[in-house]
Order: C-alpha cells, then structure tokens, then sequence
C-alpha cells in the first residue's frame, strides 16, 4: 500500500483499497473466513486483515507479487478439524 494512502480501520477498507486483480482474491479469503470463523473479531492488525478470538487467528495480506496467509498456532487447529 503506497504510505501516502490513508491506513484502512476495516477489512472493507483494506480491500477496497487494493488493486482490483487482487481484490477478487481477497474478497474469496474473507469470505472463506467468515463462514468457517463465524464468531470471530474481524479487524486490522499489524496492517493487515485479521480474525481473531482473543488472540489473532490469521491474517491476510495483499503484496506486489501475492497475497499472503498468515496463520497462528489456533488457525492450525480450527482449519485442521474441518479438513482433514
């Protein structure tokens, strides 16, 4: 994100502050989280979209070459009992 853009507050503002190839992307992964992390916080931190039960769960982010998924230990978890 260029550091002379306004910080998003939501993950709304996030994604719609990214170029639009990696917006289509990013609405998937929110949307993908919402569904399996229903009751989760959604919120910005460290910079990036984050869902979170009292501690940070995952996180995503849009690069210049990819977007990225950053997990937690409970990520493992929770994505772990309905994949496998």
């Amino acid at each position: 994100m260029d550091s002379n853009k306004k910080k998003p507050n939501t993950i709304q503002e996030y994604i719609d502050s990214q170029e639009p190839i990696k917006r289509e992307y990013l609405y998937q992964i929110k949307t993908i989280l919402q569904e399996v992390l229903k009751d989760a916080q959604k919120r910005i931190s460290w910079g990036m979209p984050t869902f979170c039960k009292d501690r940070n769960i995952i996180h995503f982010a849009a690069t210049k070459t990819h977007i990225g998924l950053y997990l937690g230990p409970k990520a493992i978890e929770i994505f772990e009992k309905i994949c496998f």
